[in-house]
């Protein structure tokens, strides 16, 4: 027969006997708490709620960036928002401010739910504020109620490594838990584009007045400058920034260059028509072929020659007419050399004018140059003035083009928002709270399963104070079977516990012979109770 060694202090068989005394009871109870639940939540209004997700992205630091400006450089972009960023705009969602501002516009203090004072919100809400519960706290405003309601009502969360911004609320009026979530989101893109035009009038309202005193300052500044010019004779002339006086010396050492250039030409002429008069080979100047003098005398050279010539062939050199040819030709070459030495002679004097020139201007240059070099500190001094005034202009300048795009700013009313609505809320028609088939189903599962635990404990507790007897009695019954066997040993061992015993006591008797029972002492019959039982029928 087989035989189930275990835990004596575990009846099972009592255990579930205990259980099947109390499930009538725990059946009732179960009932009841699910009859309960469901009649409290049937009493309470249905909640819902409704969502609405924003998105923070980057924005320009500047929106009405200049042309010369690079809308890609750092300067112009905000660096990649943080978590700790994210985590600003959470807060700031949740602002009282910002929530008694979207109260305010949805009348919010007119609903109970909102105002406790008005009355309560459903019929539970009621039966409590007759026995005194949940009763307005006296001295509270309006404005109070409505914000402590709002933020009970509010959840505001941002998932993690996400710029994703969640608004939920939750209202007894799907339709009031839709606007106001929208109403936040709107509100809150609102408040984040009036506050650059905020601080954007700020700013133009403090650079009105330092724009006016900069005016003033560069007028005084520039007038100063143009009397110092004056008065050291430091005029300007032109579209070009330099003094009259530099504008002499550069002029004067262009004619310079340009005289002495000449200067050298002329020389260069003059070398070659010396050279060529003292060859007799004058006639290939260019000045000589270029004159119309020369050219006539040069044509009557030849037709005397021509004559001469002829009368050469016909007349002795005697002759009255061949002397008068002869001296006519004589004549006429002494013209010729003498035009070409008048030409040669001009242009010695080119050369020589030239020179004087070179000299003169020299002598001019030297001139300018001592005399910048004695008003070398009002220059220097006038510098510094064009320097202020310009740097004056400059700051002027700046102040205006930032006026002007903080004018921009106001007059549109349009700057780049950091945050982006994503999804709008909508009114819901299925309720988030109470859901009244779920919760009493749960409650009375719950209630059956702490019924059933106390149950357990109840008669785990009963058996062990049931066992701890017999165990004493049980233990000197198997030393003295162990010192002494009996006839008895032979049979077979049942093992059954003391709590079954006294739960069934036709097992006393089970795998005892009438006559041994009879012999038995009564520790020897505990020990057969306690050491050998068949298994059956859940008993051990």
């Amino acid at each position: 027969m087989a035989t189930h060694r275990g835990n004596p202090d575990i009846d099972v068989a009592s255990i579930w006997s205990g259980v099947r005394r109390a499930l009538p009871g725990l059946m009732i109870c179960t009932i009841a708490a699910g009859v309960i639940t469901f009649a409290v939540l049937s009493l309470m209004a249905k909640r819902y709620d409704a969502e609405t997700q924003l998105t923070i992205t980057a924005k320009p630091t500047n929106p009405f960036a200049g042309a010369k400006t690079n809308a890609g450089t750092a300067a112009t972009v905000t660096p990649r928002l943080d978590p700790a960023a994210i985590n600003t705009h959470v807060r700031a969602l949740m602002a009282p401010d910002l929530l008694l501002q979207v109260g305010k516009s949805l009348k919010l203090g007119e609903r109970a739910e909102f105002n406790a004072a008005i009355g309560p919100v459903d019929t539970l809400d009621g039966l409590m504020r007759m026995v005194g519960i949940g009763l307005p706290r006296q001295g509270a405003s309006v404005e109070n109620r409505m914000l402590a309601a709002m933020r009970r009502n509010l959840v505001v969360s941002s998932a993690r490594q996400s710029r994703f911004i969640s608004i939920r609320f939750t209202s007894t009026d799907p339709q009031v838990a839709a606007d106001v979530a929208n109403g936040i989101a709107t509100a809150y893109r609102n408040s984040l584009r009036e506050i650059p035009v905020r601080e954007t009038n700020e700013a133009v309202a403090v650079l009105l007045p330092k724009i006016e005193k900069l005016s003033r300052e560069v007028m005084e500044a520039e007038a100063v400058a143009k009397r110092f010019r004056a008065e050291t004779d430091q005029l300007t002339g032109g579209a070009t920034p330099l003094t009259l006086e530099q504008q002499r010396s550069s002029a004067l050492n262009a004619e310079l260059v340009k005289v002495e250039s000449e200067t050298a030409k002329s020389e260069a002429r003059l070398a070659a028509a010396r050279e060529l008069a003292g060859g007799g080979s004058a006639d290939t100047l260019p000045e000589v072929q270029q004159s119309r003098i020369i050219q006539d005398l040069i044509a009557q050279r030849v037709r005397v020659e021509r004559q001469v010539n002829e009368a050469r062939a016909v007349l002795l050199p005697a002759h009255p007419r061949m002397r008068q040819l002869n001296a006519d030709l004589r004549g006429l070459r002494r013209a010729i050399d003498a035009e070409i030495g008048t030409i040669v002679s001009s242009i010695a004097k080119e050369v020589r004018l030239g020179q004087l020139r070179s000299e003169k201007i020299r002598v001019q240059l030297a001139e300018l140059k001592r005399s910048a070099v004695s008003r070398s500190g009002d220059e220097a001094k006038l510098r510094s003035l064009d320097n202020t005034a310009k740097s004056k202009r400059n700051e002027l300048e700046r102040l205006q083009q930032q006026l002007e795009d903080n004018r921009t700013v106001v007059d549109t009313n349009r700057v780049p928002v950091e945050s982006t609505v994503v999804s709008v809320a909508r009114p819901s028609s299925k309720p988030v709270f109470p859901r009244t088939a779920p919760y009493t189903l749960l409650v009375m599962v719950a209630t059956l399963m702490l019924g059933l635990a106390l149950v357990i404990a109840r008669e785990l507790l009963a058996t062990g104070r049931a066992a701890g007897p017999s165990r004493r009695t049980a233990e000197p019954a198997r030393a003295s079977k162990r010192d002494k066997p009996t006839a008895a040993a032979a049979q077979p061992e049942v093992r059954v516990s003391p709590a079954a015993s006294a739960t069934n006591p036709g097992l006393a008797d089970a795998g005892l012979p009438g006559a041994e029972k009879q012999n038995m002492s009564i520790p020897e019959y505990a020990r057969h109770f306690i050491d050998s039982a068949p298994v059956e029928g859940g008993f051990r």
